[in-house]
């Protein structure tokens, strides 16, 4: 019986190993490289603009790939911060692709957890990092940590560098090794930027504080983000369209207040050291600003049935709502006096409905609402799991999505698969692999031919149960095998060791 035992135990703890996720051989640890190179040509510098053309408004857009280049053992999560000079490069977009092949955590992409890129361009730098779950890691050569886009807004030569460990915000690169959290030592490389351009006007902006002022309120007027981009802005000129003369100062922060309510269209004029100038207006409104509301009946909408868009409940805290603007959606507008109005769609489709009202001191709100005009679709799938050298396969089946009127189709099936990957087809089956038990929020989306979409979301259970009851079947079947195999023996061996005439005595 002890020898029973002992192999079944064997057995079991040779099928649950094999369970295990294989740990990849390691690297000899050598000197690695964060490197910033042009996301198109994949060198460390980039020229911008001609000596015949000036910077375009919103300056040069262009884009960077931060890479880790030797090799890297265990590496789990990962953080790069990178310094830029806020007065001649803006950050407009961080990003990481996890179904980029050249990601540092492609083949654990679904399990990749990548909070949104921080973006500070008042101070100069922008961060963004990614990490693995429950205890995986990869062991890699070479890899794609992050994208970034800028605008270079200023001519000259510009730098873009990473910041070291211990720098703010921190940038680093971790793995564990016996269990301990460790930083990676690891080295940098600038990138370059050379804008060049024909002399060039400068670019007015600003912006305002508090955003719904009240009348004989000071507001703060904020044009730090006007430049000029090969000079120097010398003085500002603001036209507060209130019948005050306009104010000439050297200053980019002012502050005015209107002495009553109504809508003002302020202008500012920058001017630059080569004597070129820029304007922009920006619209104030100053007082209470009405406030908007409605709905719409019936529910479900045809083609060609009259629907009632009722704005009754809008209102003015401090006065009248007098003028009521619909845009239908479908190239129609109206003006009315009424609260109340009739429309008639001709077509199906998803049409977005925008009312802006107006009071009687000419303050105005806005709000849209998307609506329905015929049958939209109905969502539906069916999934069946299958365990594949560890790995979990689902086939996911929406033949059971159906288009909401006979003489109509769906062309179209969005599929988020709850693990941050999403695929569009126009196939009704598709195949989806999953890297972790847990569960999973799967939403589809189909669209019908006249844009008209449903959505239904299941939360698809994936377990180790499957493949672990196999596994516990097939070790009980070598168990009963075993047990089956000592048991012939121990009865053959009761028969041949006792007398033929009974037991001996």
């Amino acid at each position: 019986m002890k020898t029973i035992t002992t192999t079944v135990i064997l057995i079991l703890l040779l099928i649950i190993g094999i369970t295990q996720p294989l740990i990849s051989i390691s690297h000899q640890e050598e000197t690695r490289t964060i490197k910033i190179i042009d996301a198109k040509t994949g060198s460390n510098s980039i020229t911008l603009g001609t000596n015949e053309t000036i910077v375009p408004p919103g300056g040069h857009p262009f884009t960077v790939n931060i890479t880790l280049e030797g090799a890297t053992d265990k590496l789990f999560v990962y953080q790069v911060a990178v310094k830029f000079d806020r007065t001649k490069i803006r950050c407009t977009a961080a990003w990481i692709n996890r179904n980029d092949p050249n990601f540092v955590f492609y083949n654990y992409r679904s399990i990749a957890v990548i909070p949104n890129a921080e973006i500070n361009n008042n101070e100069g730098y922008v961060f963004l990092g990614a990490s693995l779950i429950n205890g995986y890691y990869v062991n890699i050569s070479s890899g794609l940590l992050c994208q970034i886009s800028f605008t270079a807004i200023k001519t000259g030569k510009h730098t873009l560098e990473i910041l070291p460990s211990g720098g703010s915000p921190e940038s680093f690169l971790a793995y564990t090794q016996q269990g301990n959290l460790r930083d990676i030592p690891f080295n940098t490389e600038k990138f370059f930027i050379t804008v060049i351009a024909a002399p060039t006007p400068p670019v007015a902006s600003f912006t305002f504080n508090p955003p719904y002022p009240k009348a004989n309120q000071d507001i703060t007027f904020d044009a730090e983000e006007s430049y000029d981009p090969d000079g120097e802005i010398k003085h500002y000129v603001w036209n507060f369209a209130d019948g005050n003369p306009d104010v000439t100062t050297n200053e980019s922060i002012i502050s005015h207040s209107f002495s009553k309510n109504g809508v003002y269209l302020v202008n500012l004029t920058v001017y630059d050291d080569s004597g070129f100038s820029n304007s922009i207006y920006k619209e104030i409104q100053v007082g209470q600003i009405p406030m908007i509301r409605f709905g719409y009946e019936p529910e479900l909408i045809m083609p060609n049935q009259t629907v009632t868009f009722d704005a009754s409940e809008s209102y003015d805290p401090d006065g009248d709502i007098n003028l009521y603007v619909w845009d239908f959606g479908d190239g129609n507008t109206t003006s009315t006096n009424g609260k109340r109005i009739t429309h008639k769609f001709t077509k199906k489709g998803v049409f977005r409905i925008n009312l802006t009202i107006y009071d009687n001191e000419g303050l105005h709100n806005s709000t849209s609402r998307e609506i329905f005009v015929g049958k939209p679709p109905i969502a539906e799938f069916v999934y069946s799991l299958t365990i594949t050298n560890g790995k979990y396969v689902v086939n996911f089946d929406a033949s059971k999505s159906l288009a909401g009127e006979n003489n109509d189709y769906i062309v179209r099936y969005i599929w988020d698969f709850g693990d941050y990957n999403i695929t569009e087809t126009t196939s009704q089956t598709i195949q989806h692999v999953y890297l972790e038990v847990g569960e999973y929020p799967v939403k589809l989306i189909v669209y019908d031919n006249n844009g008209l979409y449903n959505s239904i979301t299941k939360i698809i259970k994936i377990q180790k149960t499957a493949e672990f009851d196999t596994k516990i079947l097939i070790a009980a079947g070598i168990t009963v095998l075993v047990i089956t195999i000592t048991a012939t023996i121990l009865k053959k061996r009761r028969k041949t060791s006792f007398p033929k005439k009974g037991r001996p005595h």
